[in-house]
């Protein structure tokens, strides 16, 4: 899945009061964010995406399936995918936290389950099931979702699943995550859990802004092009 970012660029002067929106937090009202470089917490999009592939809001959620936060903000993301599948596109990084032991195995669980193409339906049901976490509880859930088990248990234990998840993690500390859930937000860093409310009058603010500049280039291209005397008299 390749995503588009054309849209997200041309809209970015609006960006600023994301962080106001999303947390309710009236002090951060007159900060100006940190707009963050996408290739800095951006990666190859495939099955931890879900949404627009030429999103107006793309939110990039670095978590832990361990963490109570996390599963709060969960149900919260995708609901707004799913009110505005056009509009918006989710991509999950993994960010396991030290002190929660069952963190990491869960997002193997995860990332093996998203090579059989059930990324999302397992991320719910780790999710749901988070305080049942533990070693022998993800063969079930592979067994609910009908993947083939063998191939699970393989990927969970591989290196190739474990560096995916390591790079995540660098890739989070890199920019100084240090908790989760961390959002991601067109490029504005928004830490735990988003608020509905806020996050749809941020997407609808970015809708309304994409369509004014798409209705603006579309007005430039009608404009006629008056010919100059010279471009008139050579032909």
């Amino acid at each position: 899945m390749k995503l588009l970012f054309g849209s997200l660029l041309v809209t970015a002067a609006i960006i600023i009061g994301a962080l106001f929106l999303l947390t309710g937090d009236k002090n951060t009202e007159t900060k100006k964010p940190v707009i963050l470089d996408p290739s800095t917490y951006v990666r190859d999009a495939g099955y931890n995406v879900t949404g627009s592939q030429s999103p107006s809001v793309l939110i990039v959620e670095f978590a832990d399936f361990e963490c109570p936060a996390c599963a709060l903000a969960a149900p919260v993301l995708k609901q707004a995918v799913e009110a505005y599948p056009d509009d918006v596109t989710l991509m999950y990084r993994y960010f396991p936290l030290a002190q929660h032991p069952n963190a990491r195995e869960a997002a193997a669980a995860a990332e093996a389950a998203g090579r059989q193409g059930k990324f999302w339906e397992m991320y719910d049901l780790l999710f749901e099931n988070q305080k049942d976490l533990k070693s022998d509880i993800y063969v079930d859930f592979a067994t609910q979702l009908g993947l083939d088990i063998d191939q699970f248990k393989a990927d969970m234990e591989s290196d190739e699943v474990k560096a995916v998840i390591q790079a995540d993690v660098d890739a989070g500390l890199a920019i100084n995550i240090s908790s989760t859930p961390t959002l991601i937000v067109n490029g504005e860093m928004i830490t735990g859990a988003p608020d509905y409310n806020g996050l749809v009058t941020y997407i609808e603010q970015m809708r309304s802004a994409q369509q004014q500049v798409m209705d603006q280039q579309a007005t430039d291209a009608a404009e006629p092009v008056e010919a100059t005397p010279s471009e008139v008299l050579s032909e």
